[in-house]
């Protein structure tokens, strides 16, 4: 029980911390797309809400350019 140096205490306490706050951040979310469902006067049919969420998201220009350099290196995406 004792065998932790007192930065790794601080470590496990920053880890604790940041787990804290991802879960607020992830309930925070979650409160927020509820109620904006709830003021809807009509739904949107929940596979529309699925599918627009899994839609493949535009690539950035640094994914660009990470292309462009595994191209050049020979590698095929």
């Amino acid at each position: 029980m004792w065998n932790y140096t007192p930065y790794e205490i601080g470590l496990i306490c920053e880890n604790i911390v940041d787990k804290n706050k991802r879960q607020i951040d992830e309930l925070l979310f979650l409160s927020w797309h509820i109620e904006a469902f709830a003021r809807q006067k009509r739904l949107p049919r929940l596979e529309r809400v699925i599918n627009d969420f899994h839609k493949p998201k535009n690539s950035t220009l640094a994914d660009e350019v990470l292309k462009a350099m595994a191209r050049e290196k020979g590698v095929e995406i």
